[in-house]
């Protein structure tokens, strides 16, 4: 599908974002690109993730659908791009929080965390947690490209 079909297709179904994962090497995810859906049914980048690889978490069961969009939280001291984040996934963003205040979250029991990386090649980790543990894919983030 060209770019114009898959907006329009999005705007059919109601959808405000539309998430293209592109392929790299080996079949292995490269990069994640965020489309903002306008009424009209044209498309807009707003976010571009260029990934240096992804981990999959040893989750037995696959973990049931949220009843809500899941929030966006930074783990540690950073907040630098949990805005971005949020903005890209349609969502709040909560603020900064440490592991130990995501495993005693009330209000949330899931949450997408995004975690500053000092080290070559990696720029951030977004996480898929449920009460601070693990319960899907941690994307390995090498670039970040806000558009907004």
């Amino acid at each position: 599908m060209s770019m114009n079909e898959v907006a329009l297709l999005a705007q059919s179904m109601r959808a405000s974002r539309v998430i293209i994962v592109g392929r790299g090497l080996h079949g292995n995810p490269a990069g994640v690109s965020f489309l903002k859906i306008s009424d009209d049914g044209t498309s807009e980048q707003i976010l571009s993730l260029r990934l240096r690889g992804v981990v999959f978490s040893r989750v037995r069961n696959r973990p049931k659908t949220p009843e809500t969009k899941l929030p966006v939280v930074s783990i540690g001291s950073s907040e630098e791009y949990g805005e971005d984040i949020a903005l890209a996934f349609d969502t709040v963003y909560l603020g900064r929080y440490s592991l130990e205040d995501l495993r005693s979250f009330t209000s949330y029991s899931r949450v997408i965390a995004v975690e500053r990386v000092e080290s070559k090649g990696i720029t951030l980790v977004l996480k898929f947690l449920e009460m601070g543990e693990p319960i899907g894919p941690k994307l390995l983030v090498r670039k970040i490209k806000t558009y907004f």
